[in-house]
């Protein structure tokens, strides 16, 4: 299941607000991201003006990089995900792209919960003793 379809509506609501004149928008992004793409249900998501979106392997197979003028700068305090290569950042999410679209998996080593990314590292960290 990617990401854009796990947070989505369900299609009965979706149909219902279509029905009612209403454009419903999805997107992708992340606080140190800011907005990466985002597209209407059916059209998929694709990247904002001003910003380049590059699959890697590194660190996994198909990590999403950003090159933005709108991503920070870093983090005052405990570090996160936050990775960068040159102008480049990522956070460690996986995706694919398919005919410009843009189809974000997750992270590898974490998992969402109440809008929260929890580092699976970190559970087996506080859990281990």
């Amino acid at each position: 299941m990617t990401r854009e379809n796990s947070a989505a509506l369900p299609a009965r609501m979706v149909d219902e607000a279509t029905q009612r004149g209403l454009t419903l928008s999805h997107y992708y992004g992340a606080a140190e991201l800011s907005f990466v793409a985002a597209g209407t249900p059916g059209s998929g998501l694709r990247p904002f003006q001003d910003v380049e979106v590059e699959l890697c392997d590194a660190p996994h197979p198909g990590t999403i990089w950003v090159r933005s003028p709108w991503v920070c700068d870093g983090y005052e305090g405990t570090p996160g995900a936050l990775q960068r290569d040159g102008g480049w950042v990522t956070v460690g999410d996986v995706g694919r792209f398919e005919a410009g679209v843009l189809h974000v998996l997750g992270r590898p080593d974490a998992v969402t919960t109440a809008g929260a990314t929890v580092q699976l590292a970190d559970v087996d960290a506080a859990l281990r003793p």
